[in-house]
């Protein structure tokens, strides 16, 4: 997994993706999205980190199969919380 923690003011956002979508572009009827390497970041990161910083951040933006599997198989959020674009996994976690 790709993935970096922003932050911004006083939110933490973590941004994980699948190393392959790194800077791709998600074309649907109405807009697109770039899973851009500024966002993503560029740096594998390890399982552990993704944990290490999902503790400590209060969003986390996800896209892909791989990246949106380890937060189901960590119970962090259930298989029917991912959408789907252009078949690309995506989730979006807030934490309340």
């Amino acid at each position: 997994m790709i993935g970096k923690l922003h932050n911004f003011s006083k939110n933490k956002i973590l941004a994980v993706c699948d190393s392959n979508l790194v800077n791709t572009k998600i074309i649907l009827k109405n807009f697109e999205i770039m899973i851009s390497s500024s966002f993503f970041g560029e740096k594998i990161i390890s399982e552990k980190e993704v944990l290490d910083f999902f503790k400590d951040c209060d969003s986390v933006n996800c896209f892909g199969k791989k990246s949106c599997g380890f937060f189901i198989n960590n119970n962090l959020i259930n298989k029917d919380q991912v959408i789907f674009l252009n078949k690309v996994p995506h989730v979006q976690i807030y934490k309340i």
